[in-house]
């Protein structure tokens, strides 16, 4: 085959790896609010329990966290008669979960840091302004924070991005997993593993380059 034929034939697993790593992101992105404010919040079980899921998430490798929910989760029968089931013996959905869960723990330390480190002279004057709630985070907040989260977030989503790579290793055939077939059917690995490195490689220079755009919007 051809590198042409064999991008072609990669190709068909871009579907599979964006819903991955996007559907992942997207879904850790929007828990990550919930367990910073269960970090942040004075309730001592809030505070303890969100740090006990940090920890534990943070700690359990990407590909162990894969395997427990589909090959482990499976071996429990009150699992199999679940409401749940149709979802978890889906590879896809077992590999967003994932990804979501690592998202999650990881995004809500940056959002944490972000928040903290807005000046607390800032908050309170805009407290004396009559700003409060919902207000105070979306007009004082959450835009000064943007400035500081943003070149972490960056990373973290490359990270992440390619992380999502170790979905093939639960029978998806996204990118890396047509490029392993290709690559055991030539006996060739350097043309298919290439091919994948390079989509990958396109994929994260869009998100940084979408990234850079937001901070210099947020400078002017």
């Amino acid at each position: 085959m051809t590198y042409l034929e064999i991008a072609s034939e990669v190709a068909r697993g871009i579907p599979v790896s964006l819903g991955v790593a996007v559907g992942g992101i997207a879904i850790g992105c929007v828990l990550a609010c919930f367990l910073v404010m269960a970090r942040l919040s004075r309730n001592i079980v809030s505070r303890f329990l969100s740090w006990l899921f940090l920890e534990v998430i943070r700690c359990i490798p990407m590909i162990a966290l894969l395997f427990l929910l589909y090959y482990g989760l499976s071996q429990f029968s009150a699992v199999r008669s679940s409401i749940f089931w149709p979802i978890l013996r889906d590879p896809l959905w077992c590999a967003i979960i994932a990804l979501s869960l690592k998202a999650c723990a990881y995004i809500s330390e940056i959002y944490r840091i972000g928040i903290m480190s807005v000046p607390e002279g800032e908050i309170l004057a805009a407290r004396s302004f009559g700003f409060k709630g919902f207000r105070l985070y979306r007009s004082i907040i959450v835009p000064y924070a943007a400035r500081i989260v943003l070149p972490a977030l960056s990373n973290e989503f490359v990270v992440l991005i390619k992380a999502s790579s170790l979905a093939s290793l639960i029978t998806l055939m996204d990118i890396t997993g047509l490029a392993s077939g290709i690559a055991s059917e030539l006996f060739q690995p350097l043309p298919a593993l290439t091919v994948a490195a390079l989509y990958y490689l396109i994929f994260n220079t869009l998100v940084l380059s979408a990234f850079q755009y937001l901070e210099r919007r947020l400078a002017i």
